[in-house]
């Protein structure tokens, strides 16, 4: 029986890698159960009874636990969720109920939220445990989470954590120099860059058709690749008097139509679109208005007008401000992910970033965001590049937490092995061959006990960790980059204000993200 152990203890390490890898072939065939700790902890992955303890197979490798430290284990998402459905039934019913109800609806609507929260939660913890594929109608349910969260914060004057949403109030409008306006209608001024700084100058506003004017200066025709019948459309646009004048909705509406009719026959469109922004976020929500903006390329979300890339970007910075990082997370994967943009990418990658935070690990996916973000532009490589190597410097390890070390898997922390006496079966005590049971077991000594083996596989009950260098903690938010609310859209992450199009400033975030590593690369740095 010694040298039994003896053996076990000495196994070369090319068969505890094979045992691993027959471990996780057994995982994936048992699929997981989530192994409950009294001091509250929850552990996922390939649950095996070991006698004594249980042995969990983790993404991080091999764990074990003690009889005595386990509360329990759970072989079902359903063991978690309780009466998530039913909760989520009775916020869908408050909800109707708020929108029938002639007074204190906000009352209504925010009592139906946080039982869709308390919902939401049990779910996501659910869907972190129990992650395989055959729980993916765990996914289905968040995604309708998502959407009545969205229609409950939509109808609410406030975000589910009690913040307000960001909004932008037209700042006054200037009295604009002809001047200006020559240098907006002539090609030879424009290509002056001088020209068209002083004339943007002269011509920011608050309203949206001055920030379409203001952005169309900031690029060179030569830029906007205007010529031919592009620069021609434009020209015709500029030579009327509708970017100059105060237009009503309907002058508005009739402006957007003109540019409408255009928009499909040109090669270089996006110029003239800018104009045709500038004026249906002008325009009251109705038909009319829609049909204009899905003929200029938009899209209507929830009856919000904008670009596919700023409905999408905007949504998931609205679920990162509520702190509903896992949302954001799972509404690019389960409903946006047609909409793969690298602005989209990396609202997407803080969410994880964010979300890791939050769960104390994962870090690595939020890396994996980042780079796969193809197709970023110098500034946004610059950004990236700089975020991911503050990640680096920071992060804790994803295989030990940060602890440097995980306890041993071959004595369970407790540094000596206790080989079990096999004539009494641990009990100490013996039975003679007509059954009487005898006070002592000669062969342990009545202590159940054959014999107590060092552990050398460990040092202290633990072993150090093979993948970082040592002890790390959970970095806070500051340890990788610090925030300020984008200036640019005042942190609503659109340039517009009635029609959602991502601020370049923020990418649609609504927050500069300053990377600990260098803080010149945010991406409002000029």
């Amino acid at each position: 029986m010694v040298m039994r152990w003896l053996a076990i203890l000495l196994l070369p390490a090319t068969l505890s890698t094979r045992a691993e890898a027959l471990r996780s072939l057994e995982t994936s065939l048992r699929g997981r159960d989530v192994v409950v700790l009294k001091d509250g902890g929850k552990v996922s992955g390939g649950v095996v009874d070991k006698g004594t303890f249980w042995e969990v197979t983790t993404e991080g490798g091999v764990r074990t636990y003690l009889k005595e430290e386990v509360e329990k284990i759970l072989t079902s998402p359903k063991e978690i969720l309780g009466d998530s459905d039913k909760l989520i039934d009775e916020a869908k019913a408050e909800y109707e109920k708020g929108l029938a109800a002639s007074s204190g609806q906000d009352a209504i609507f925010r009592a139906a939220a946080e039982k869709v929260k308390k919902a939401r939660t049990a779910y996501s913890e659910a869907r972190e445990l129990f992650p395989e594929e055959k729980y993916a109608d765990l996914d289905a349910k968040l995604v309708q989470i998502i959407q009545l969260l969205r229609m409950l914060r939509e109808r609410m004057s406030s975000q589910m954590t009690g913040g307000t949403v960001p909004k932008r109030d037209p700042a006054p409008t200037p009295k604009v120099e002809p001047s200006a306006f020559d240098v907006l209608r002539d090609p030879a001024k424009r290509a002056d860059a001088a020209n068209r700084q002083a004339a943007i100058e002269k011509l920011r506003g608050g309203s949206d058709l001055s920030i379409a004017t203001v952005l169309f200066l900031s690029r060179s025709d030569a830029e906007w690749r205007l010529q031919g019948a592009s620069l021609e459309a434009v020209q015709d646009y500029l030579k009327r008097p509708w970017v100059q004048g105060s237009l009503t909705s309907q002058e508005h509406l009739d402006a957007a139509k003109w540019i409408s009719e255009r928009y499909g026959k040109l090669d270089a469109p996006e110029a003239l679109k800018l104009f045709g922004v500038g004026h249906i976020a002008s325009v009251p929500a109705g038909a009319d208005r829609d049909k204009v903006a899905r003929a200029l390329g938009l899209e209507i979300a929830n009856g919000v007008v904008g670009t596919a890339e700023g409905n999408v970007a905007i949504d998931l910075a609205n679920w990162i401000r509520a702190g509903d990082n896992d949302l954001a997370v799972l509404a690019w994967l389960k409903e946006f992910r047609a909409v793969d943009t690298a602005n989209v990418r990396y609202a997407w990658s803080v969410a994880l970033l964010r979300l890791a935070h939050q769960r104390g690990r994962g870090f690595e996916r939020a890396i994996g965001g980042l780079e796969g973000i193809k197709q970023a532009d110098a500034a946004l490589a610059a950004h990236i590049a700089a975020l991911i190597k503050s990640i680096k410097a920071a992060m804790n390890c994803g295989t030990c937490g940060g602890d440097g070390k995980w306890r041993c898997t071959n004595c369970q922390g407790k540094k000596d092995i206790k080989v079990v006496c096999k004539a009494c079966e641990g009990t100490g005590k013996m039975k003679t061959s007509s059954g009487f049971q005898l006070e002592n077991c000669p062969k342990c000594k009545s202590t159940g006990i054959a014999q107590t083996l060092h552990c050398t596989k460990c040092k202290d009950g633990f072993m150090d960790c093979s993948r970082c260098d040592g002890p790390r903690k959970c970095p806070a938010g500051g340890d990788i980059c610090t925030t300020r609310t984008c200036s640019a859209c005042s942190g609503t992450g659109s340039v517009f204000l009635g029609v959602r199009w991502t601020c370049r400033a923020c990418r649609g975030l609504g927050e500069i993200l300053v990377p600990k590593s260098d803080a010149t690369t945010t991406l409002d740095s000029k």
